[in-house]
């Protein structure tokens, strides 16, 4: 349940059970609290509405038979018998309850134990009062009056006085239970209303809280569990969104520092072997070790080979940094990889043609196969792959064959390269990609290289959204696979 639906249930709830509970609390406590007030009559046939108010059927009956004496029967006011029969219904009534009659100017009757103070002052004949309250002394009384006209002509009234005292006593100490019962349920309510509603937005808060402190301090190894579907639930699920991002984040900062480090390690021992084989032979023209002309060719030419190669490696340098911070923009286009490579190859073929090696390339399907890649980026795959496997072979092994298969493989491509040549131990497959790695360091420093050729191929086939990976026994010859997906087609 949402907060918003929990705030709406809440504020329903709020309004709704205190009155139910007020009402229920009333209905049960208000008669137990009128039968047991000792001023409160108990004669008579009454109703309790919530309590406080009474329904008297003797008295709406006695009302509805002075009410018809008055209009036919004037006469049976003066009578004392009749008035007499009338004290008797007036002891049935839930009140206590008086008569007082006056016929012209004067009091005709008063009910025994009756006292009227001011008789002067009750209502003139036709005002026709209906429970009139009036305080006489420190009494209250409901007044009720009933004109009538008697022989000869002589206006007269009939006055029923209610003693309200025990009511208004009843509806003093009504009310201060009222308003007791009602502060005490709304308390209950509210305070149980806000513990329940405020724990399930207070605990994922914490939860919210202590996460966010253990982010202040580093701590990123943790999960923010919040199972609840609502608004909290969405905060909490950001906040391990964000937690998770932030730990991949920082782990991947610190793998680029790893790598900065070894790159500058690598680039540092990489830089450091041409610059000392020129020094070396520069001095040596300096001190005049080439004191003969084959000899000083030979020096020069040295020089020039380790300054090309210094060359070689400042440009794979820049090229793989440049694929790395990904700041090299591809252009790709739809190419059939056939007909690529076979054109690629014939290019290799002519700059190999010194070297005794033999490129044989098995197409293995004679429809064209269609790949999205940049043809730039893709040539530079092969040629690294194949320097890297000539550079590895040795100038004794240097009759080398090196055979390139395509491969249909459904929606992707595969081409694999073979070699000839010593092969990988099999702990070093799967560092062979990685930069400035060689599987066997004194070798490489003899064949040269920038040690950058499979990192690089490997970063522009993940950037064509292929797999690179290499297949080896130590002796016989070595494999490298690479992947690319096929151009989707319209049509």
């Amino acid at each position: 349940m949402t907060i918003r639906a929990k705030l709406i249930l809440s504020y329903i709830t709020m309004v709704m059970i205190p009155v139910i509970l007020i009402l229920l609390v009333m209905r049960l406590v208000i008669p137990m609290f009128i039968s047991s007030d000792p001023d409160f009559p108990k004669q008579g046939s009454r109703q309790f509405n919530m309590g406080i108010t009474v329904h008297d059927q003797n008295r709406s009956r006695l009302f509805a038979q002075l009410s018809e004496t008055a209009h036919r029967h004037p006469e049976r006011f003066t009578d004392l018998h009749y008035l007499a029969a009338l004290e008797e219904e007036l002891t049935k009534l839930v009140l206590k309850t008086w008569l007082v009659v006056r016929i012209g100017e004067r009091i005709f009757y008063i009910s025994p134990g009756f006292s009227l103070a001011y008789d002067s002052e009750l209502p003139e004949f036709g005002s026709y009062p209906q429970n009139k309250q009036i305080t006489i002394g420190e009494q209250k009384f409901s007044l009720s009056q009933f004109d009538f006209l008697s022989q000869p002509e002589v206006a007269g009234s009939v006055f029923m006085f209610s003693d309200l005292t025990p009511l208004n006593k009843l509806s003093s100490n009504f009310l201060s239970l009222f308003i007791a019962v009602t502060v005490f349920v709304v308390m209950v309510t509210n305070g149980l209303l806000t513990f329940f509603i405020s724990r399930s937005i207070i605990k994922p808060l914490y939860l919210l809280k202590r996460a966010a402190e253990q982010i202040s301090t580093g701590d990123l190894d943790f999960i923010i569990t919040y199972a609840k579907r609502n608004e909290l639930g969405e905060l909490a699920n950001a906040f391990e969104s964000m937690r998770s991002q932030l730990k991949d984040s920082l782990e991947k900062q610190e793998q680029y520092e790893i790598n900065r480090k070894e790159l500058i390690s690598g680039i540092s021992h990489d830089l450091k072997t041409p610059i000392t084989a020129i020094k070396g032979y520069v001095e040596g023209i300096m001190d005049g070790v080439a004191n003969t002309p084959e000899k000083l060719e030979r020096y020069l030419l040295t020089i020039h080979r380790k300054a090309s190669q210094l060359d070689r490696l400042i440009d794979e340098l820049f090229l793989f940094s440049k694929l790395d911070l990904d700041r090299m923009p591809s252009h790709f286009e739809t190419v059939d990889i056939t007909s690529f490579l076979q054109d690629c190859l014939d290019e290799l073929r002519f700059d190999l043609k010194d070297k005794k090696i033999n490129l044989i390339y098995l197409p293995g399907a004679v429809s064209p196969i269609q790949v999205t890649a940049d043809p730039e980026k893709l040539r530079r795959v092969m040629m690294n792959i194949i320097d890297n496997a000539i550079k590895y072979m040795g100038e004794e092994e240097r009759c080398g064959q090196i055979s390139i298969n395509l491969h249909d493989r459904g929606e992707k491509v595969m081409v694999s390269m073979t070699d000839n040549g010593p092969g990988i131990r099999e702990e070093d497959l799967p560092f062979i990609f990685d930069r400035f790695y060689r599987s066997d360091p004194a070798r490489g420093s003899a064949v040269g290289g920038s040690g950058l050729g499979l990192a690089i191929a490997k970063l522009i086939i993940t950037e064509h959204g292929g797999e690179i990976w290499a297949e080896s026994q130590l002796g016989q010859g070595a494999t490298i696979c690479f992947t690319l997906p096929k151009a989707c087609i319209p049509g």
